[in-house]
């Protein structure tokens, strides 16, 4: 992913007003995988894919993933599903 891209860095949870947040979480076990923890297939992508320009991806993940693996599950959400923001929550 050779793309520019902003980090912003906060303890504090931000709020995205009226957008719409679609929750996923990725673990090294399951990928990637909705907030039901159902995994998503190269067939799901069709439903999971952004629902507006600006939808926020907000993607929960174990602290002890790897920044390459962080690295992947973003870029999948950008590429496949169309988000352009990813709230990163580490659990």
């Amino acid at each position: 992913m050779n793309e520019e891209g902003q980090l912003l860095w906060t303890a504090v949870p931000q709020k995205f007003g009226t957008r719409h947040v679609v929750s996923f979480s990725y673990s090294p076990v399951l990928g990637l995988s909705d907030i039901d923890f159902h995994q998503i297939t190269a067939k799901d992508w069709r439903v999971m894919k952004s629902p507006a320009a600006d939808a926020v991806a907000r993607l929960v993940v174990p602290s002890e993933l790897s920044i390459s693996a962080l690295h992947d599950a973003i870029a999948l959400l950008h590429t496949k599903g169309g988000y352009a923001t990813v709230q990163v929550l580490i659990k």
